[in-house]
């Protein structure tokens, strides 16, 4: 992460493993993707972190359980400090209730 100028860009080329990418009918065919360096890139960590905090609150538990694990082999053998309190706080999405009519109010009502 050496050129704080260049913002987002495409670095890798990445294909999936399983080949779900490969043909036009695939559903993962021509979908983005965000890699992250965990052994250099300090913003990393946090952002594992975050993303696994999000999978648990949608019942992924052993996806987010296998990302801290991994969190906490590089922190073992990592140079740079690593610390699971990094992660910011995910609140749990509010639930999303219309009106009686919906067609007088287009836009959703937020619960409190």
């Amino acid at each position: 992460m050496g050129d704080k100028t260049k913002g987002l860009y495409s670095k890798f080329h990445i294909h999936r493993n399983d080949g779900e990418d490969m043909f036009a009918s695939d559903k993962h065919f021509n979908c983005d993707y965000f890699v992250l360096d965990l052994t250099h890139d300090k913003h990393a960590i946090p952002a594992i972190l975050a993303y696994a905090e999000s999978c648990k609150k949608d019942g992924y538990q052993l996806l987010a359980n296998d990302l801290e694990r991994k969190v906490d082999e590089l922190s073992k053998t990592s140079a740079m400090p690593i610390e699971k309190s990094e992660a910011p706080k995910i609140e749990a999405e509010k639930p999303i209730t219309t009106t009686e009519n919906p067609a007088s109010s287009p836009e959703p009502i937020l619960a409190d």
